[in-house]
């Protein structure tokens, strides 16, 4: 069975994939900007702690962002600068929102069509009909958009943290407990899931893993999204 990879399938779509480490430099920029645009009073260690880098690189970074005219400096007194967002500084700070935003989108464009065309071999090999997921993130939601698609039917959904609640219908269940219903295909869309293996191989003999069908970048990528969706939820 041809194992399905997203540069195979998408790669003219995939502006996600860089050189580096996925959304790098761009989310550090806007977290930057955006923390001086609400404290003009911000120091460059309030700056590092929000962002979680380093205060050299930080001071590297304001630097950066001073030459480019994005950012301007006040001397409060001898100890003490002041830092403003230009107009150039707050258009910035939009476009790398959006930047930001397109490449995110992209990324689950490609996860969506890697989840397609896997499911789709199963349902024209197998015949498969129903499909259990593992976890409740944003992989899970292109997991089950792609569901939808192949006009296969959702039996379960599972994840410990979430148990009891609601999602698209279904009451999430902790992974262990006796299956509702077997499913023809069960996809773990949780790309750090360890153990548990029999547990979910009793939902479906059948298991399709997210981090086996994406690439290490694109898997790194899922990753930070993930922190960053945490790291939301804690800060709301």
């Amino acid at each position: 069975m041809m194992n399905v990879r997203v540069e195979n399938i998408l790669q003219w779509k995939l502006i996600v994939v860089q050189d580096h480490a996925p959304t790098p430099w761009l989310w550090r920029d806007y977290k930057i900007l955006d923390a001086i645009e609400q404290d003009e009073n911000v120091s460059q260690r309030d700056l590092a702690s929000s962002v979680g880098i380093a205060l050299g690189m930080t001071n590297q970074i304001v630097k950066r962002l001073i030459r480019k005219g994005l950012v301007k400096t006040q001397r409060i007194n001898a100890k003490r600068v002041a830092y403003y967002l230009t107009p150039r500084g707050f258009s910035e700070k939009l476009d790398l929102v959006m930047r930001y935003t397109e490449r995110t989108i992209s990324f689950f464009s490609a996860v969506r069509e890697v989840v397609r065309q896997r499911l789709g071999e199963l349902k024209r090999e197998r015949d498969i009909k129903s499909v259990a997921i593992v976890g409740t993130g944003e992989l899970a939601e292109a997991v089950y958009l792609s569901l939808q698609e192949l006009g296969l039917t959702l039996t379960a959904v599972y994840d410990g943290p979430d148990a009891g609640k609601e999602w698209f219908g279904q009451t999430i269940r902790k992974v262990g407990h006796k299956p509702a219903e077997k499913a023809d295909v069960v996809v773990v869309a949780a790309i750090d899931h360890e153990g548990e293996v029999e547990a979910i191989q009793e939902i479906s003999p059948i298991v399709v893993e997210m981090r086996t069908l994406l690439s290490n970048r694109l898997a790194s990528f899922a990753r930070r999204i993930v922190e960053e969706e945490t790291e939301a939820s804690v800060s709301d």
